[in-house]
């Protein structure tokens, strides 16, 4: 017996190869797979998701970054409620439910001075925000959850026309 589990990933860069928003940086650079890596200086922040004035109050922004300096742990997506910040290593996951709408929504990478790496970022609604974690929290699910081999690219589909730019869905057949 399988269920179908459909989840929409509304963010239209998953793979986080796009320039996001960055303020303050000293050097934007793309590694070896196309992904930009942000240098902190001073006062500076990177965005987390592709369109982030969009995201609709009640979302989920999530994030998966490498970065070798332990401050970033305590980097948390502005505008949000934090719900997920887990460290693996040098890698880092990162979930908050948006509070506000029309805003960037960054993270302080300040005290990143060698960098930060975003891997791939997602937007979920609510309803999809629960699945992906109760799915993540029974171990069906591993991080990078959002795209990949096993998954479709490109992002989920539209809600209330909100989101014209996602075209494709991410289905997880998990089996019970």
């Amino acid at each position: 017996m399988s269920d179908r589990i459909e989840i929409h990933n509304l963010d239209t860069d998953p793979n986080a190869v796009k320039l996001r928003y960055k303020w303050g940086c000293a050097a934007m650079t793309q590694d070896t797979e196309g992904r930009y890596v942000y240098t902190g200086k001073g006062n500076s922040y990177m965005g987390t998701c592709s369109n982030p004035q969009a995201v609709q109050v009640g979302h989920v922004i999530v994030l998966i970054a490498r970065t070798d300096n332990p401050n970033f742990a305590n980097s948390n997506i502005w505008y949000a409620n934090v719900l997920l910040n887990e460290q693996d290593g040098d890698t880092y996951i990162k979930a908050s439910k948006v509070t506000e709408t029309g805003r960037n929504h960054e993270i302080t990478i300040s005290t990143c001075t060698n960098g930060v790496t975003l891997l791939g970022s997602a937007i979920y609604s609510p309803e999809d925000w629960e699945q992906v974690l109760s799915l993540y929290q029974r171990g069906a699910l591993e991080y990078q959850w959002f795209d990949g081999d096993s998954y479709l690219t490109g992002g989920g589909l539209p809600l209330s026309g909100l989101y014209p730019h996602v075209d494709r869905r991410i289905a997880l057949v998990v089996v019970a």
